[in-house]
């Protein structure tokens, strides 16, 4: 009899299922990480029955810098959308990568740091994350009120004194229309009750967040280089919003006044990416030319 390692089982079982199931062996792949705690610093939530989505909080032991993420699978690998937790603000887009050790999920977040976060976390991008523990979270969220307090079930009649605050983030282990249960994840003794819906933001709260890319927009000619740097990505992915916007009708003042507000916003973030690219990569020609042949809508 072979002997199989068990990473192959793992695998073969896989696509077995996959098989079975009618279900794409990319979506299998992907749907074999699990939720729970990878490392001391990262905490990932998949939710199966919505499309395989990932959310995750990022935060450094000394806590100056914490990152959420969104985003969905494809293959082994996720397009993600990152804010800074601190503020909720958008960060950049990027590629949460899934490989193993054994049956055991190994994953690293090849994305831009916000910029509060850079001296905290320089090498984000080149760390790799162990899976510690499996936990049953659906999803992770950002608390979106001032304070939500946590009640010991899902009736408004049941209000504890413990609460959390705006920005804080908790992982989600079941849901009802009107409450979430849920854990706060920043506390070293598990605090854990039912939050009010309305007082916690959904995965996708802002435009950037919903609008996680599995592809990148339209390019002139090729990046010189094998691997295309995360900033870059950022900077097409903010050329395409720019470009979106851009392209569209303004049928009425309403309309055209938050069209000229949505171009400033997002036509300004392209623009400032792309001068930084033009300074980072310069003397570079290769490198100067692609972004030159890309640049945002003038």
């Amino acid at each position: 009899m072979i002997a199989l390692s068990p990473a192959f089982r793992r695998l073969l079982s896989v696509g077995v299922l996959a098989l079975s199931s009618g279900v794409s062996s990319a979506w299998a792949g992907a749907s074999s990480l699990v939720s729970g705690g990878y490392g001391a610093e990262l905490k990932i939530a998949v939710a199966p029955r919505d499309q395989g989505r990932v959310t995750g909080y990022f935060v450094t032991l000394d806590q100056t810098c914490r990152v959420y993420f969104h985003g969905l699978p494809k293959g082994e690998i996720y397009q993600i959308a990152v804010t800074n937790a601190a503020d909720a603000n958008f960060a950049s887009y990027g590629e949460l990568w899934l490989t193993y050790d054994g049956d055991t999920p190994i994953v690293q977040l090849n994305v831009a740091m916000p910029p509060g976060c850079k001296n905290a976390a320089p090498d984000l991008a080149k760390l790799k994350y162990r899976l510690q523990y499996k936990a049953d979270w659906q999803g992770i969220r950002l608390v979106s009120a001032k304070r939500a307090y946590f009640h010991s079930e899902a009736h408004e009649s049941t209000k504890q004194r413990a609460y959390v605050v705006k920005w804080d983030a908790v992982a989600v282990l079941r849901e009802t229309p009107a409450f979430a249960r849920a854990q706060y994840l920043d506390d070293k003794v598990a605090t854990t009750g039912w939050l009010r819906q309305e007082d916690v933001a959904p995965p996708d709260f802002t435009p950037e967040m919903n609008y996680v890319r599995t592809q990148l927009p339209p390019m002139q000619g090729k990046w010189p280089q094998a691997a295309l740097p995360v900033e870059v990505r950022a900077f097409l992915n903010a050329r395409e919003r720019c470009e979106h916007f851009e392209g569209e009708e303004g049928t009425d003042a309403a309309r055209q006044k938050f069209l000229a507000a949505a171009m400033a916003r997002e036509c300004g973030d392209a623009t400032s990416r792309h001068r930084a690219l033009l300074s980072q990569f310069a003397g570079r020609a290769a490198e100067t030319k692609f972004l030159k042949d890309n640049a945002p809508p003038q």
